[in-house]
């Protein structure tokens, strides 16, 4: 679900003095910037590319904190590999030394199949969680997320608190679930399928590339939000595979 950005050629020169950085053990500065669930981030590679995703949310190991999104938008590609993360704003270093970061990729994100889909790394100290969604954002190519269209997203959907994470079986058929993604903002839908054994959902609800790790998350009564996934394939726009966000990885809380 990823699809590369235009490719500038500031944006290769960042990469590369990042690529630098982190071979000297220089810590990239921190910004500071506040960053939600359902928020566009982009993936820097080692040849100077550039990709869209969504975080999913920021989790804890050992007092460090950690966004999580899918694994896909970490793995190599060809001969590159990751070395940053950005805020939707693609100038905004939220993550400059990928050495611990991760992923898991596994099984078939076609609809019903086995699924392992995600990734963490960790936040520069700039970077601010702040425990909700916000609505996410309508990333257009070649021009971003960050334009008046995302603004008025944010304005008109409520902003949802985190009570916390679900297992995929505390949702079943039928059921309505949301997410919000840094292409489609937020949308909703029927659960058609849930996989117990091995934690996958399948809905029928708008996505397209670059709402990749989403949040896929079930509403509560008082407007808060329970993350049951993490929004992983599409096809046709309209019918989404969720690989379970629990449990988290690599000792992640």
């Amino acid at each position: 679900m990823k699809f590369p950005m235009a490719r500038r050629a500031r944006a290769a020169a960042a990469s590369l003095l990042l690529t630098a950085a982190a071979a000297l053990g220089f810590a990239a500065p921190a910004q500071a910037v506040d960053v939600y669930s359902g928020d566009s981030i982009r993936v820097a590679y080692s040849d100077g590319a550039r990709y869209g995703c969504t975080l999913n949310t920021v989790a804890h190991r050992g007092g460090q904190a950690y966004g999580v999104t899918a694994g896909h938008c970490l793995a190599p590609i060809g001969g590159a590999v990751p070395v940053a993360v950005y805020a939707a704003d693609n100038r905004t270093l939220i993550s400059g030394d990928l050495r611990d970061s991760g992923f898991e990729m596994w099984g078939d994100n076609t609809l019903g199949s086995p699924l392992r889909d995600v990734a963490w790394f960790p936040l520069n100290g700039g970077a601010a969680y702040g425990g909700a969604m916000r609505g996410g954002a309508v990333d257009i190519p070649f021009i971003g997320a960050v334009h008046p269209l995302s603004d008025a997203v944010q304005r008109i959907n409520p902003t949802r608190r985190i009570a916390g994470y679900h297992p995929v079986t505390a949702v079943k058929p039928g059921q309505i679930v949301c997410k919000d993604g840094a292409r489609t903002a937020r949308t909703c839908g029927p659960v058609l399928k849930v996989n117990p054994k091995t934690g996958e959902l399948a809905v029928l609800i708008i996505a397209l590339h670059g709402d990749s790790g989403g949040p896929v998350y079930t509403v509560n009564p008082d407007g808060s939000a329970n993350i049951i996934g993490i929004a992983s394939g599409t096809a046709f726009g309209v019918l989404l595979a969720v690989d379970g966000l629990l449990p988290l990885p690599a000792g992640l809380r």
